[in-house]
């Protein structure tokens, strides 16, 4: 048997924003983009993403 497939998860760039610093309490927050190979973004249905934040110190919430 031999098969194909095509990888539908390639991306040609990941463009991520977060805010240097963040005071507690405050909101972290990350704006991404994930762009196809072509140029266009993934959006809708299409985009599926996580996020894992972690403090330099091993922190792993802000105390609430």
């Amino acid at each position: 048997m031999s098969e194909q497939q095509t990888n539908v998860h390639v991306t040609e760039e990941v463009k991520v924003v977060i805010p240097d610093t963040v005071a507690s309490p405050g909101l972290l927050w990350a704006r991404t983009t994930f762009t196809r190979p072509g140029g266009t973004p993934y959006s809708g249905p299409d985009l599926y993403a996580f996020a894992l934040f972690r403090a330099p110190q091993g922190s792993t919430s802000w105390g609430r």
